[in-house]
């Protein structure tokens, strides 16, 4: 079967519904089937010209059998409305291996109206892939399963989910098929602040397409550690739509109206349903304004947003692996949530609160006490005396780990499974008096105790992250008479014990 990645479970039904094979395989009927099959996909095919026979000798055993075929009795030229173009691999193969990073055997096959790349992978499993690069929107895919398939699900409802084609169908009605050498490009890029539109759309060479969308996302890697930057600073010019916002340190611009601070969510949630502005969804969501963009099934970018009259993009850049984004402004906080690395999905806007933030800040200043503090030799057992003291006697203050995101200078994961390293550093720097050493009694460690969900939220209680393997931190507390010892390693269990006995 021919399946998306990502694809949701109606998309992968229907797609089993217009392929008969196994997945990996290409599609083998009988000769006359093929044959007729081969006449109902490419029965619109417009030839630019024969494949050369060094090109299909050159890849004999890295292309599967039916792009042999396509070369072979078809050539170069486009098909399905001219959406497919058949290239010569050999004249798009450097740029597509500048604009993406891969290890394994990869030959582009064809080309689209739109500027994707679509590549044939001979991968480990000795079966044939095909591979989907969207520059437009620097998003990568790939599809099991071979051109007919591919080139039937064309021709079905479910093809927007595959081909994001809705842009080049509106394209074409307005400025015709493109020449074979074209495609349609975005006037101003996605990600650089454009709008998803007819209006917005130019012919351009794909091969100068492709060069400029190197030069604006630079390579694109599966391992890459840090999100997409720039090789060359191009000068675009950025157009107030009606659904661009342009957040400032004052107020918020909605195309030319203008929300000062504090905001109205009510206001602002009113003005875009009033005026019907397409691409952007704005509503009151958890006390905070919540803009999504980009309403197509597809992943694509409906609205702009700026940043003091900067394309959000640019406003801040974050490592790829974290979809999340933060940046605060004299009025606000905002926070972006990417999807596909560089486009934006939603932002909150945040009234934010400067007495609030500057409370949080000298909350979780590490103190430098004037008295004697205890010294821990194992972290883990600091955390259960922790524990005892900050939320079971509440002698200490409390630490709450949404406040401490909230004030932190880097991004928090709220959700996270592991131990947060920020939280884990305070605590580690976090001073206990010597005079409170008296008071604990009993110490009593459970995978539930707040002082673990504080430090990884997400914790499961499988791992052994906070088991004590030294006991020697007992000595330090004159009245400790009960420790449940769950938490101990077998060595540090028989310290403990000794301990114990001499208190």
């Amino acid at each position: 079967m021919l399946f998306l990645i990502k694809m949701d479970i109606t998309t992968y039904q229907l797609c089993d519904e217009y392929c008969k094979k196994e997945e990996g395989a290409v599609y083998m009927g009988t000769e006359k089937e093929n044959k007729e099959l081969w006449k109902e996909v490419f029965h619109d095919f417009i030839k630019e010209g024969d494949m050369p026979q060094e090109i299909i000798q050159k890849y004999q055993r890295k292309v599967p059998e039916e792009v042999l075929y396509l070369w072979g009795n078809y050539g170069c030229g486009s098909f399905c409305n001219g959406f497919f173009k058949v290239i010569n691999p050999e004249e798009y193969k450097d740029i597509f291996n500048k604009l993406v990073d891969y290890l394994d055997p990869i030959v582009p096959i064809l080309v689209t109206g739109m500027g994707d790349i679509y590549a044939s992978e001979y991968g480990k499993d000795d079966k044939f892939h095909i591979e989907i690069y969207r520059p437009r929107y620097n998003d990568f895919g790939f599809l099991s399963g071979g051109l007919l398939d591919m080139a039937k699900i064309y021709n079905e409802r479910i093809r927007e989910h595959c081909f994001c084609i809705r842009a080049y169908e509106e394209a074409i009605e307005r400025y015709g098929i493109p020449a074979y050498e074209n495609c349609f490009a975005y006037t101003i890029p996605l990600v650089r602040g454009g709008y998803e539109d007819v209006e917005h759309i130019e012919s351009l060479p794909v091969k100068e397409f492709l060069e400029d969308m190197y030069q604006l996302h630079g390579q694109y890697s599966w391992d890459s550690t840090y999100a997409p930057i720039s090789k060359k600073d191009k000068d675009f010019t950025y157009e107030i739509h009606p659904d661009t916002i342009n957040i400032t340190k004052s107020a918020i611009f909605i195309g030319e109206k203008q929300f000062p601070a504090p905001l109205d969510t009510d206001k602002i949630g009113e003005y875009v349903k009033e005026k019907g502005i397409k691409g952007i969804d704005a509503r009151e969501k958890e006390g905070r304004l919540f803009i999504s963009f980009g309403l197509s099934d597809c992943e694509s970018y409906g609205g702009t947003l700026l940043v003091e009259g900067e394309p959000w993009v640019y406003a801040k850049r974050k490592p790829a692996s974290d979809t999340t984004q933060k940046q605060m402004l004299d009025q606000y906080q905002i926070e972006y949530w990417l999807k596909s690395r560089t486009l934006l999905d939603w932002v909150y806007i945040t009234a934010f609160d400067e007495k609030r933030y500057k409370a949080m800040v000298e909350k979780y200043k590490i103190p430098k006490l004037t008295e004697e503090v205890l010294e821990f030799k194992d972290f883990n057992f600091k955390l259960m005396v922790i524990q005892n003291l900050m939320y079971e006697q509440k002698v200490l203050p409390e630490f709450n780990l949404e406040e401490f995101a909230e004030q932190c200078k880097n991004e928090i994961d709220l959700q996270s499974e592991e131990p947060i390293s920020e939280v884990v550093r305070y605590f580690k720097k976090l001073p206990i008096p010597k005079s409170m050493a008296e008071s604990v009694t009993e110490l009593n460690a459970d995978g539930g105790d707040e002082i673990y969900l504080q430090i990884s939220p997400g914790w499961d209680g499988e791992e052994d992250w906070y088991v004590v393997k030294k006991a020697v931190d007992v000595s330090q507390f004159p009245n400790l008479k009960k420790v449940d010892d769950e938490f101990f390693t077998k060595k540090a269990q028989k310290e403990l014990k000794a301990y114990l006995e001499q208190l």
